[in-house]
Order: structure tokens, then C-alpha cells, then sequence
């Protein structure tokens, strides 16, 4: 389930478009899946975390956070890598002396 989750950039169940799957099992299942994610009290606490830094503006914020600046993680998941757009689009980046 967590994996269905993090694949949601906005970590939002609405998000998760099956229009396009042709009638299958695969289909039928992640169908289930989201019917359980809408149903359910709410999201594990650290995607319940990235959904609501994701849902927030620059300016509601308590303190900047800035990432370093390193490349982009080729292994992180739909959901991670919005935060790290949206946290970069609104604090910019932390100059990083590690060479990657």
C-alpha cells in the first residue's frame, strides 16, 4: 500500500488516474487500493508529513528549508521528488560542499 501511496506526486488518492488501464486484474486491484486509501483515517506519518509540506506555500512555513545541492535522487519515489521540487521552486538551494 505505502508503495501506491508514494507514487501519488501530491500524495493525494484523487491523483491516482486508472482512465487510461485497460479492464485487468492489475487495474481491478489498484482500484481496491484506492478505495481503501479514501476510506482509511489518513496516511502513514511520514507521508502524512510530505502531504502537508506539499499542500503549503512558501509563505506558511516556520522556517525555510533549504536542500543541498546535490543531484536529484534517481531512486526516489513520485511523492519525494515533488517535495523536492516544491522545496527548492520555494527556498531555493543550500550550497553543498560534497562532491557527488
Amino acid at each position: 500500500m505505502q508503495g501506491v501511496l508514494s507514487a501519488t506526486p501530491g500524495l493525494d488518492p484523487a491523483a491516482l488516474r486508472l482512465d487510461h488501464m485497460p479492464d485487468s486484474r492489475v487495474r481491478r486491484h489498484r482500484l481496491v487500493l484506492r478505495a481503501v486509501w479514501q476510506d482509511s483515517e489518513g496516511l502513514p506519518a511520514d507521508l502524512s508529513t510530505i502531504r502537508q509540506v506539499l499542500s503549503c506555500d512558501a509563505g506558511q512555513a516556520l522556517a525555510p528549508i533549504q536542500l543541498l545541492d546535490l543531484p536529484d535522487e534517481p531512486f526516489a519515489t513520485l511523492a519525494e521528488a515533488s517535495l523536492t521540487v516544491q522545496l527548492r521552486a520555494n527556498y531555493g538551494s543550500a550550497f553543498s560542499r560534497i562532491t557527488p
